[in-house]
């Protein structure tokens, strides 16, 4: 086309491929799934995307109990640093994977982190079961089994003490199995919903994401059953643990390198080819300093992520500190396998499966109802509120009339008159028996001066020096509306971790949504950097100094043991609520700023926001879903005269020219130019 011509259009040259040219696995210049690559479509790498979630998250939930068990001998600090130790690993390397693998083959860096877990889960398991025959170290802790420690003044309480090894080594492992755990969340968010939401119709990703996270919640339920029946049901023995963590690393190596053999760019349809090969997917001159300042100037991108990071503070720290909750609230023992009326069975079966029926459901609705950008930011308000009266709620759900003895006489230690002479172990585990006519808990039957166990069943001790009645049991400290009380804040906890999953699939879409294409996965990466910083380290230390203050009972290594039910779930849930309280605060300016967003734009409109970002390179990019309809022209420009076509020299050569008139109704076609003859084919 003539450049001198006033009306002349730019045009659009995009180069469509039928299939993409790359692979994850490359050796040599070989590459190694070309037969791969035709069955790289969408539905397949949600498929196998999913499965890869499900068994990540499953480690990470596993991960966490292996923290917890006493099986494996870990130290409270130790837990509490690799804690820390997630968000500095974030804070270091999760914006710079969002950034680097964007540009790269996103598939291959998820398949890359994934191996790396599974090579260090199989490590660990290895460790552990070599240690677990070689070695033997007494426990920090004495375990709570079938044989519990009773009063005897003279031999000593009985007590069977479990020798398990620790050792530097395993802390390394654990320390690289946390980061590539720590990485592998964020490539997977970063790099994986960023490829499904180049791949997909902007209509059906909010569907496509609720599928990805249900799978991750669902992991995280597998995990923690597992790690339930590992831990507890085999007392004392680290076996089952080790084949758990082989199995486990195992399948991530298997998954991650299906993953690995998928391209970068996916086979789709020529509308979602013909965006993703336009340069503003394909954009070299967008460096590191540039898009992380797009980021920063971002109002609306900034508040979205600080509110999410508020309440991923709540949840994984409550998370976290919820067996020492139910410990000290409800009186459940954590390190137990009896099997008694006070139990936490509503959270361990329902809440993660509630909560990804919810997220998936969220996103079915999503993609059905179409709502504007300010609709689902009223509702993260909306839900973010009534989570607020529901923790408010939960804040006097307690055993109120039930008292642990030593905190009567407020005093720091557990040995009285009546069980001085019992000789109960220093750091026996919490195991709570009362009497039937008292409120007052007893730490465990040795404390309570109890000598003999009742014949016919594990949950009575008879000879109870300590209590008036002779006589206490396990059962007597439930007796007292605790069970109730236990049973409606397990039932809030789920409903609250429900109606935030609710939430999850329209913040990612409107983070999505808040940048510009070419950004979109640095913009994952740095969410996680941002929300796991906080949560993991200054949100940690505050829940970790709220259980110093509230403690009632520390160990000889000043670690607590027992907190006070009043205080802990007074200052713990007040805290919570005003995080949440902030959060909504934020979601209200999240609402403001994002009212020109249309999370939903159709092809047309992708397709007109490319040809005019191409028509005008110097002027900024605007994210799709804040581009404005171009206003309708004043006077209808005059029609070209076949002076101002310019033809080929050469007749006999043919050029194909994709031509839009933005002025037209018709959609743009394709022109042969053959022997100074136009044709357009629509």
């Amino acid at each position: 086309m003539n450049n001198n011509n006033p009306y002349g259009r730019p045009t659009v040259q995009p180069h469509i491929e039928d299939l993409p040219s790359d692979c994850g696995l490359q050796w040599l210049g070989y590459s190694l799934c070309r037969s791969w690559i035709r069955c790289a479509t969408a539905g397949k790498y949600l498929t196998t995307l999913t499965l890869f979630v499900f068994f990540q998250t499953a480690s990470q939930r596993y991960f966490f109990s292996t923290l917890q068990s006493k099986n494996y001998n870990i130290p409270t600090d130790t837990s509490n640093w690799l804690w820390l130790l997630s968000g500095f690993v974030h804070l270091t390397f999760s914006t710079f994977i969002g950034y680097r693998g964007g540009k790269r083959n996103k598939s291959s860096w998820i398949a890359f982190f994934g191996i790396i877990q599974g090579i260090l889960a199989v490590l660990l398991a290895i460790i552990n079961a070599s240690d677990h025959y070689s070695f033997q170290k007494p426990s920090a802790l004495v375990l709570a089994t079938s044989e519990t420690p009773l009063c005897d003044s003279i031999h000593g309480a009985h007590l069977q003490e479990s020798y398990v090894p620790f050792h530097l080594v395993k802390t390394t492992v654990l320390f690289l199995l946390q980061v590539s755990m720590s990485l592998g969340s964020t490539a997977l968010l970063a790099l994986g919903l960023g490829l499904l939401d180049e791949s997909v119709v902007p209509t059906k990703v909010p569907a496509c994401i609720g599928v990805v996270i249900g799978s991750s919640l669902l992991g995280l339920q597998t995990g923690l059953m597992v790690g339930k029946f590992a831990f507890n049901v085999n007392v004392g023995s680290n076996f089952t643990g080790d084949i758990v963590w082989l199995v486990i690393g195992l399948i991530l190596i298997v998954v991650s390198f299906i993953v690995a053999l998928f391209p970068n760019r996916l086979v789709t349809s020529q509308v979602s080819t013909l965006i993703r090969n336009s340069p503003i997917y394909r954009n070299n001159r967008y460096d590191f300093r540039s898009t992380l300042g797009r980021i920063f100037s971002n109002k609306l991108i900034l508040s979205n992520i600080a509110a999410i990071a508020f309440v991923y503070t709540v949840l994984i720290n409550m998370l976290y500190e919820e067996p020492n909750y139910m410990e000290s609230v409800f009186f459940v023992p954590k390190h137990t396998t009896d099997a008694t009326d006070q139990n936490t069975i509503i959270i361990d079966f329902l809440r993660y499966p509630l909560a990804a029926v919810c997220v998936f459901l969220s996103g079915v609705l999503i993609c059905i109802a179409q709502p504007r950008a300010t609709l689902i930011a009223a509702w993260n308000i909306g839900i973010i509120c009534v989570v607020t009266i529901l923790v408010f709620t939960s804040m006097f759900l307690r055993c109120s009339k039930l008292r642990v003895h030593n905190q009567i006489m407020s005093k720091t230690e557990l040995n009285e008159v009546c069980n001085k002479d019992c000789n109960c172990p220093e750091n026996l585990p919490f195991e709570p028996v009362c009497s039937s006519n008292s409120h007052i808990v007893y730490y465990s039957p040795c404390h309570a001066g109890c000598r003999t166990q009742d014949l016919y069943s594990r949950q009575e001790y008879v000879g109870c020096a300590c209590v008036p009645t002779d006589s206490a049991s396990k059962r007597a400290c439930y007796d007292h509306n605790c069970h109730q009380m236990n049973v409606g804040y397990q039932s809030i906890s789920v409903l609250i971790f429900s109606l935030l999953g609710t939430c999850i699939v329209g913040t990612i879409i409107l983070l999505l949504r808040s940048v510009e294409p070419d950004d979109r996965s640095t913009a994952l990466g740095f969410a996680v950097t941002f929300i796991c910083l906080v949560g993991h380290v200054p949100g940690k230390i505050v829940y970790i100094f709220i259980g110093h203050f509230t403690c009632i009972l520390f160990d000889h290594n000043d670690q607590c043991r027992l907190n006070g039910a009043v205080t802990f779930s007074t200052y713990l849930n007040l805290f919570n609520i005003c995080i949440l309280m902030s959060a909504a605060a934020l979601y209200s300016c999240v609402c403001l700023m994002s009212r020109p967003m249309q999370p939903y734009g159709t092809m047309d409109s992708a397709k007109k926001f490319i040809v005019s970002s191409v028509s005008s390179p110097l002027s900024p990019l605007t994210p799709p879903g804040f581009e404005e309809r171009p206003p309708t022209p004043t006077r209808r420009p005059p029609k070209r005269r076949p002076s101002d076509l310019t033809f080929s020299e050469s007749s006999t050569n043919i050029d194909f020219t994709r031509h839009t008139d933005d002025y037209s109704p018709r959609s743009p076609g394709t022109t042969l130019r053959e022997g100074g003859v136009l044709t357009t084919l629509l």
